[in-house]
């Protein structure tokens, strides 16, 4: 089921030079007990930037591809002088999502923008350019920042490649927990004898998305996918479960044993055998001890092996079971129209 994964990245004093690169920027420092993540002053301009690195973008952002749908930040700023000149400007592309005028002096305030959802945000991916406007009234004029915080939130989808009828021989997918605008690749690979149809959204394979054995997508929702290659004629796989009692003899309270089995097709016929002492195990060898009709694939079917039905006397004996499905198929891959 889809959901809402937030990435938040703190870029506190001490860290600036971690998820930061500067330009005309100095990154951690104190001044008498006053810390700050960035600060411009006395840099050889009036204008500086810090930008956030490939470590801080890999930190707010899931995948390569990924978009988010919102952004919050906060930041603590303030400036050394009085001047209505100075700002810190937040952009993301070389849009400005986030102005920061008016700074306090000689303290800092707490500047915060929650629930962003402008373009500028919607749009970004990790090879965005996030950064820091910087400007100052003079080159004397402290102008810093403090206390990063970007919480991001992703929509991330689950995805998955399933089959319908026979014709598949397996389904692979690319990743299947994208976000918002990562790719997807649903592959499959046909049995032989089959015939490609496409990838279908239903199950019933009536809705077809794509006719391409390798389809590529962006999803914007779950989405789980078909393969669909037609239905081939194949033996049914009969799977035997473990018998209620492996030694059974004459004493009414082990006298028989319970055999459950299950098929991957629909059966019209099935019989079991019981094969005495390393005796031939192919279809029709050994003594018929339960046979029946109908069998729905997955369903599961019993038998019961009676003591007095192993009539060659003490020793080994192998129950065999096999199978008949509706395609004309005993599971030994004998082809017979009953």
């Amino acid at each position: 089921m889809s959901r809402v994964i937030t990435k938040v990245l703190e870029i506190p004093y001490g860290s600036g030079a971690t998820y930061l690169t500067a330009t005309n920027i100095s990154f951690d420092v104190s001044v008498f007990g006053v810390n700050m993540t960035f600060r411009l002053y006395l840099n050889g301009s009036t204008t500086g930037y810090a930008v956030l690195n490939s470590s801080a973008m890999n930190a707010l952002y899931p995948s390569s591809t990924a978009k988010p749908f919102k952004m919050d930040h906060t930041i603590d700023a303030g400036q050394g002088l009085t001047s209505s000149s100075p700002y810190i400007y937040l952009q993301i592309g070389g849009t400005t999502v986030q102005s920061l005028t008016g700074l306090s002096v000689l303290s800092a305030s707490t500047y915060s923008a929650p629930g962003m959802t402008v373009g500028a945000v919607t749009g970004s991916t990790r090879s965005s350019i996030i950064r820091y406007a910087v400007h100052s009234s003079s080159a004397y004029n402290a102008v810093a920042g403090n206390s990063i915080k970007f919480t991001l939130y992703f929509y991330q989808y689950d995805c998955s490649a399933l089959t319908s009828g026979n014709g598949v021989a397996s389904t692979s997918i690319s990743n299947s927990t994208p976000y918002y605008n990562d790719s997807v690749t649903y592959s499959a690979v046909v049995k032989s004898g089959a015939t490609w149809q496409g990838w279908y959204s239903d199950e019933g394979h009536t809705n077809l998305v794509s006719n391409s054995i390798s389809y590529t997508t962006t999803p914007n929702n779950d989405q789980t996918l078909y393969a669909y290659a037609g239905e081939i004629a194949e033996p049914p796989v009969i799977t035997l479960g473990n018998p209620t009692l492996s030694k059974i003899s004459d004493e009414v309270s082990i006298n028989q044993s319970i055999c459950t089995f299950t098929s991957s097709q629909n059966l019209d016929k099935w019989e079991a055998r019981a094969v005495y002492e390393n005796g031939s195990t192919n279809r029709g060898s050994g003594t018929l001890v339960e046979s029946g009709t109908t069998l729905s694939a997955g369903s599961t079917g019993s038998i019961i092996v009676d003591f007095n039905e192993l009539t060659n006397g003490d020793g080994l004996y192998e129950i065999t079971i096999y199978g008949h499905s509706t395609n004309g198929y005993w599971s030994d891959g004998t082809q017979e129209v009953l």
